[in-house]
């Protein structure tokens, strides 16, 4: 399995695009963390120290909550 994290930080208007084009990529084996909201430093582009440790942790929670059936390519329906 593949993670993937889905960052456009910055401004301008193209930022909301580029978001929706991250979190509607639907990919076998490939799961989106989420990193906005996280904090970043003063140049508006880049996380934190703190937002990349929390991201760290995100992407680890997102890994451990794969289905083990998932990993191998398996699709797995849950009722």
């Amino acid at each position: 399995m593949n993670l993937k994290v889905a960052l456009a930080s910055g401004q301008g208007p193209y930022v909301e695009t580029v978001r929706k084009a991250q979190l509607g990529t639907k990919l076998r084996k490939v799961k989106c963390v989420d990193a906005k909201g996280l904090p970043l430093l003063q140049d508006k582009l880049h996380l934190s120290t703190p937002a990349q440790v929390q991201l760290g942790h995100m992407l680890a929670d997102a890994f451990l909550n794969v289905e083990p059936m998932a990993l191998l390519g398996y699709h797995v329906s849950v009722p």
